[in-house]
C-alpha cells in the first residue's frame, strides 16, 4: 500500500514538472494548429514578409475605452491579432494600448486628432439593452508617415486592414485610383458611399466629362458613359494602352432612378463601338433572371395604397457558381447584386452575351489580340430582353415573353494582352479644348481592362441588397488591377456568402427537391420502422437467451 502512494506522488510529480516545462517550452515557441479554412485565424505569409522586412520600428496604437473588452468579446481577437503582428514582428513593431479617458487633455494626442470619432454603440447585457459611446481605433506610425484604422472591432478583415497600412507607409504614398462618373444625369453623390470607403486605401482623384486624364493615374474607373463624348474616350483609351488598369461599367440601356425609372437609350454612343473594336459588345437590352431581388413597390388595393416588396427579374443576385472560379478577382467570390444589367457579346458569338465563366470557355480572340475572359454570367433560368422596361408591373411579362431566349449570359469580362487602338486620327475634340496629352500610343502588348455591364452596382442602389458584397468587389477588382494579387486574396481571406441564396441550375433545384421528397416520405419513415424493428428482434433475442427460474414450491409445505 505504501508503495502504491509513494508511485502516486511521484507521478503527480512528474506531471506537474512536465506542464512547467511544456509552459517555459510553448513561452520561446509559439506553437498553434489552425484547422480552418484558408488558415483564417493564422497571419499569413505575405504579412509575415512584410513584418520581417520593415527597415525601421513601426508604432501600432489601439485607442480602447474601458469595459468595452468585457461587453464585445470579439475586442479580445484585435487584441490577439496586434499581439501577433508584434511578435511575428521581431521587435520591429510595437503596439501600445491607451485608454482616451487616460489622457491629459492639451498635453497628448486625444483619438479625434488622429480622424478616430467615438462610436455609439448597441450594448445588450440580460435583458436590458443600452448604448455606450466607445472608442476602438488604431493608428500606424512608420518613419514621418502615419495611416489610421478609425474602428476595429473584432478581427474580420482586421489583417488587410493593418497590412495595407504597412504597405502603404512603406511605398510613402498610396495608389492613386480615378473615378469618372459619366453618366447623363451621373455625379459623385451617386458613388458617394464607395468614394467614402475607396478613400480609405487609394488617393481618390474624382472626375467629370470633359475633364483632363493625366497619365499618372495608376487604376481607373469609369462609371457610366452617357455623358462622355469622343475626347474623354481617348483619353480612357490612351490609359489603357499606357498599361494602366481601367474598369469600364456601363449599360445599353441606363435608368435613372431619381426620375421615377426613366429610361435611357445610350446603345448608339461611341463608347460601345470603341469596345466593339475591341472585341466586347454591350448589348442593348437587359438580363431578367429568376434568382433576382425584391423591389418596393406600392399597390392600389381597394381604397388603400398598400406598401410591399415584389420580385423584380432585372435586378440580379449572383452567387458563387455563376464566377470564373480560378481568377484572382472571382476565386473567393461572395456574392454580387447587379441593377439592369446588359449582357456582353464576345467577338465570334452568335448570341447576345453567350459565353460561360471559368475554363470551360476562358476567351476568345479579338481583332487586336488580346485575350477574353468570362468573369461573370447569368443563371441559367434568365432570358435576354431586347426592349426592356423598368415598370415592375411588366417585368414577369417581358420575362414570359422572352421564353425562347433564355440561357446564361456573359455579365462582365476581362480583355487583357496585346490591343490596337481604336482611334486613328486624333479626337477634333482635343484639338478645341487645347489639351496638352503625351505622346499618343497607337498599341500596346500588355493592356488591363474590365468590362461590367452595369453602372449601378457600385452606387448607393446596393444598399437595397442589405450587404456590402458590391462595395467588396469593386475594390477587388482595384486591387487586382493595381496588380497586387496577393493583398487582394488576404482582404478575401475567409470571406463568406452568408445570403440563403437559392439554386440557380433548374436541374440542381429539381435533384434538392427530389431528396426532400424521398426523405420524407421513404428515408425518414424507414429509419423510425427499421429502428423499431430492430428493438423488437433485440428484445426476443434478450428473451430467449434469458436463463429460466422455475417456480419455487412452498416452503411452509413438507414432504409427505
Amino acid at each position: 500500500m505504501m508503495r502504491y502512494r509513494n508511485y502516486l506522488s511521484i507521478s503527480i510529480i512528474l506531471t506537474l514538472v512536465i506542464f512547467i516545462l511544456l509552459a517555459l517550452i510553448f513561452q520561446q515557441f509559439y506553437l498553434r494548429l489552425d484547422l480552418s479554412r484558408d488558415r483564417v485565424f493564422s497571419i499569413s505569409a505575405y504579412s509575415r514578409n512584410l513584418l520581417e522586412n520593415l527597415e525601421d520600428r513601426l508604432d501600432v496604437t489601439y485607442y480602447l475605452s474601458p469595459g468595452l473588452a468585457s461587453r464585445v468579446p470579439e475586442i479580445q481577437e484585435v487584441h490577439d491579432l496586434l499581439n501577433e503582428f508584434q511578435r511575428v514582428s521581431r521587435g520591429k513593431l510595437q503596439v501600445t494600448v491607451i485608454n482616451p479617458e487616460d489622457i491629459d487633455d492639451g498635453k497628448e494626442a486625444r483619438p479625434e486628432d488622429f480622424g478616430i470619432v467615438p462610436r455609439e454603440l448597441q450594448i445588450v447585457e440580460g435583458s436590458e439593452q443600452t448604448y455606450a459611446t466607445v472608442y476602438s481605433g488604431i493608428v500606424l506610425k512608420y518613419r514621418d508617415a502615419m495611416e489610421v484604422i478609425p474602428l476595429a472591432l473584432n478581427s474580420s478583415g482586421l489583417e488587410y486592414e493593418l497590412s495595407s497600412r504597412v504597405v502603404a507607409l512603406g511605398n510613402d504614398r498610396k495608389p492613386s485610383l480615378g473615378i469618372v462618373s459619366g453618366g447623363t444625369h451621373a455625379s459623385h453623390r451617386d458613388y458617394q458611399t464607395l468614394i467614402q470607403f475607396l478613400g480609405q486605401y487609394y488617393n481618390l482623384q474624382l472626375y467629370s466629362p470633359g475633364d483632363a486624364l493625366p497619365p499618372s493615374i495608376d487604376a481607373l474607373a469609369v462609371l457610366g458613359y452617357a455623358g462622355l463624348d469622343q475626347g474623354d474616350l481617348y483619353a480612357i483609351e490612351q490609359l489603357i494602352l499606357r498599361g494602366k488598369g481601367v474598369i469600364i461599367a456601363a449599360e445599353g440601356t441606363a435608368v435613372h432612378v431619381d426620375e421615377n425609372l426613366a429610361l435611357e437609350d445610350v446603345s448608339d454612343h461611341p463608347m460601345l463601338d470603341m469596345l466593339q473594336s475591341y472585341g466586347i459588345r454591350i448589348e442593348p437590352g437587359w438580363v431578367f433572371d429568376s434568382q433576382n431581388m425584391e423591389i418596393p413597390v406600392q399597390r392600389q388595393e381597394g381604397r388603400a395604397v398598400v406598401n410591399r416588396y415584389e420580385e423584380y427579374p432585372p435586378w440580379l443576385r449572383l452567387s458563387a457558381s455563376q464566377v470564373h472560379p480560378s481568377h484572382p478577382v472571382t476565386s473567393r467570390f461572395q456574392a454580387l447584386d447587379l441593377f439592369w444589367a446588359s449582357p456582353l457579346t464576345i467577338t465570334g458569338s452568335e448570341l447576345p452575351g453567350t459565353g460561360t465563366a471559368g475554363s470551360q470557355n476562358p476567351g476568345s480572340q479579338n481583332p487586336g489580340e488580346a485575350q477574353i475572359s468570362v468573369l461573370l454570367r447569368s443563371s441559367p433560368d434568365s432570358v435576354y430582353v431586347s426592349d426592356p422596361q423598368s415598370d415592375p408591373a411588366s417585368a414577369a411579362a417581358l420575362m414570359t415573353q422572352a421564353e425562347n431566349r433564355r440561357g446564361e449570359y456573359v455579365l462582365a469580362a476581362e480583355l487583357s494582352g496585346s490591343l490596337t487602338s481604336h482611334f486613328t486620327v486624333l479626337p477634333d475634340i482635343l484639338r478645341q479644348r487645347a489639351v496638352n496629352y503625351p505622346r499618343a500610343l497607337s498599341s500596346a502588348d500588355d493592356v488591363n481592362l474590365i468590362v461590367i455591364g452595369d453602372s449601378d452596382f457600385p452606387g448607393e442602389l446596393y444598399q437595397t441588397g442589405g450587404s456590402s458584397y458590391n462595395i467588396i468587389f469593386m475594390q477587388n477588382l482595384v486591387e487586382y488591377l493595381l496588380g497586387d494579387e496577393e493583398l487582394m486574396k488576404l482582404r478575401t481571406r475567409g470571406g463568406r456568402n452568408g445570403r440563403l441564396d437559392a439554386p440557380s441550375s433548374p436541374l440542381e433545384r429539381r435533384r434538392i427537391l427530389d431528396l426532400a421528397y424521398f426523405t420524407g416520405m421513404f428515408a425518414a419513415p424507414g429509419i423510425v420502422i427499421l429502428y423499431g424493428l430492430l428493438r423488437v428482434f433485440r428484445r426476443r433475442r434478450m428473451a430467449r437467451r434469458a436463463p429460466y427460474f422455475p417456480e419455487s414450491s412452498d416452503p411452509g409445505r413438507g414432504e409427505n
